[in-house]
């Protein structure tokens, strides 16, 4: 079960200068008052700090969030820029809205949303929108299908598209 706000809020504090963005207020085991709280994990080739408190292992971010707002998130939480635990670069999100803000993953033009088909020869530009994918053209150029893409993005996830 997880804690409350106001529980989190006896516990640990929101600190910019902390690896994680937390700091312990008071001793704990072997942490100390002022101590970083919580600890990396590496899921998927991506970090994600987490925090133990009364026994549950929450995101960092999430406590964060609601150490801010004074509300547990309704659903998910991104990270503008993509990584960093700083009170401005948090926002609620859907998992559609947080999964358009992902970076690039490893592909064959280095470009979101572009891939090279090489039975047509063409770049195929691909969007995914509510769990489908959504074929948005075939191009002779890459920057093209780019272009086709970055547009779709905008229109489909606003301030949550993600150019790379």
């Amino acid at each position: 079960m997880r804690p409350t706000v106001d529980r989190l809020r006896e516990l640990v504090c929101y600190d910019e200068s902390s690896p994680s963005g937390l700091s312990w207020k008071i001793s704990r085991g072997r942490q100390s008052s002022g101590s970083a709280a919580g600890q990396p994990r590496n899921q998927d080739g991506r970090i994600y700090w987490y925090v133990r408190v009364d026994g549950s292992l929450i995101l960092v971010h999430r406590v964060i969030w609601a150490l801010a707002t004074g509300n547990w998130p309704k659903d998910q939480i991104d990270h503008k820029d993509g990584y960093q635990n700083l009170v401005s670069n948090l926002r609620e999100a859907t998992q559609t809205q947080n999964n358009a803000n992902q970076r690039l993953r490893k592909n064959t033009s280095g470009l979101k949303g572009v891939h090279w088909n090489t039975k047509r020869k063409r770049w195929i530009a691909k969007i995914n929108k509510n769990g489908k994918t959504v074929q948005l053209g075939q191009f002779s150029s890459k920057d093209d299908a780019h272009e086709a893409y970055w547009i779709a993005a905008q229109e489909h996830f606003g301030q949550f598209a993600r150019r790379a």
